[in-house]
């Protein structure tokens, strides 16, 4: 006791602070570690120990588990060489688990199954087959493909799914609000994927993956504050800020292909007029390509020159 006493007829409370369990340690730490391998790539246990903070003893343990769950495997390291004890690294194996990554764009779609370290081990891509599809025809077919890829990584363990989607995505539950050049709005996209996947799957906005995807292994790698712009049929802006996705109050920040230029200008599939992506996207500078007398070769599927998709998922 510490002697302090207590004014007479006020109640004592005392908070209680979770302690965590061994076991969710663990499971925090083997996450820890896998997420660093599949970010970093092939590194030594010491370079794990700076990297984690982690004391050796634990590393090695963790190396241990994840090598006999088949996850990781150590190997002599290829870039050293000379006299003495080789020198071994660690390494995310590919082939042990994968998620689907799928990029829903307005004229075609692209599946993929990716392994650790980013390895892409099979893949689909499609044009969509009408200008505006319907979610539930586009969702039909995103499922069938990714059951092909699971047939073609077995042996892999498929552990979830993320959709990049052209629009204003409430990120919690999957809901599209609005992505105006596939004519989607209100859609609950992220359950029409979960009722036929059966995967914990993630929906997110295009220009948000993209700018998450530069920082980890693109352009944007090593900082941590940066601004992504996608332009494609449309444009939109992904942002980090300390290494974190800025996404606002409603989730929607960085929409800037509906960000008003011109209140009088053309008129944009959202409603508005004169919206950034009616002068920056690629429709908008095609058509000032054609005006200029610019000619291209366009594909029977593209009215917009994109280059042709196949391996479109066979539907039963």
């Amino acid at each position: 006791m510490s002697g302090r006493t207590v004014p007479a007829g006020r109640a004592t409370t005392t908070q209680i602070r979770p302690v965590a369990r061994p076991e969710q340690i663990r499971k925090h730490n083997l996450g820890l570690l896998l997420r660093h391998l599949h970010q970093v790539g092939s590194i030594s246990r010491s370079e794990l120990t700076t990297a984690t903070g982690l004391n050796r003893s634990t590393i090695a343990a963790l190396v241990g588990e994840l090598t006999e769950r088949g996850m990781v495997a150590e190997h002599p390291d290829a870039t050293k060489s000379g006299a003495g004890r080789p020198s071994y690294v660690v390494t995310a194996l590919p082939q042990a688990a994968h998620v689907i990554a799928v990029d829903l764009d307005v004229r075609t779609v692209t599946v993929a199954a990716v392994g650790f370290g980013g390895q892409v081990r099979a893949r689909r891509m499609w044009n969509h087959p009408v200008k505006h599809p319907e979610p539930s025809d586009v969702a039909d077919a995103i499922a069938q493909a990714a059951a092909e890829l699971d047939g073609e990584t077995a042996g892999s363990r498929c552990v979830g799914m993320c959709v990049g989607v052209p629009g204003m995505v409430r990120t919690q539950d999957g809901w599209v609000l609005n992505a105006p050049n596939l004519r989607w709005h209100g859609v609950p996209f992220g359950q029409f994927m979960r009722d036929r996947i059966g995967h914990e799957v993630r929906m997110v906005n295009d220009a948000d993956l993209a700018a998450y995807a530069e920082h980890l292994r693109g352009a944007g790698r090593g900082y941590n504050d940066l601004i992504c712009v996608l332009g494609r049929n449309g444009v939109g802006s992904g942002v980090l800020v300390d290494g974190r996705p800025l996404h606002g109050a409603t989730g929607y920040a960085g929409e800037l292909g509906h960000v008003v230029m011109d209140p009088k200008g053309r008129r944009c599939h959202c409603g508005n007029r004169g919206c950034v992506e009616q002068y920056a996207g690629a429709p908008a500078l095609l058509r000032a390509a054609r005006r200029r007398g610019v000619r291209w070769a366009t594909s029977r599927n593209s009215s917009h020159g994109s280059t042709p998709a196949t391996n479109r998922p066979r539907m039963s």
